[in-house]
């Protein structure tokens, strides 16, 4: 009975080895992010300290999304925080939903409030007679 059972355990052993050796050298497989949003609007609010804006689409629809450490934030070619974001700003924005939160993957600023078209920001122009 002893050597049967030494038999079965071999047996066993002998099978799973393999198999665990192949799971252990099994790669995860590989998800890439993909987006599954995107819209243009303007910024309504922006909570620094919930890392999170709001922005108002063509619509008029507001969305409300989350900021976190992986989320690229770009103005004039240059990397900003959400602290530089700023009501009024006109954006383009892609994020996911996967975890249950709207988490932006990447934002661009494209247009600063005041610079399109508008002469507001601009100093008086002096005429010569």
């Amino acid at each position: 009975m002893r050597r049967r059972s030494h038999r079965v355990g071999a047996i066993a052993l002998t099978l799973a080895v393999p198999w665990a050796l192949a799971v252990a050298n099994a790669e995860p497989p590989h998800v890439e992010e993909a987006i599954d949003h995107a819209l243009s609007g303007d910024v309504t609010v922006v909570d620094p300290i919930a890392s999170t804006f709001t922005v108002r689409d063509e619509d008029g629809q507001l969305t409300t999304l989350v900021v976190d450490d992986d989320t690229a934030l770009w103005e004039d070619n240059e990397s900003i925080g959400l602290a530089d974001l700023a009501k009024g700003d006109r954006v383009t924005v892609e994020w996911n939903d996967r975890s249950g939160r709207n988490r932006v993957t990447y934002l661009e600023v494209v247009e600063d409030p005041g610079s399109a078209g508008s002469t507001a920001a601009l100093p008086p122009t002096v005429t010569e007679r």
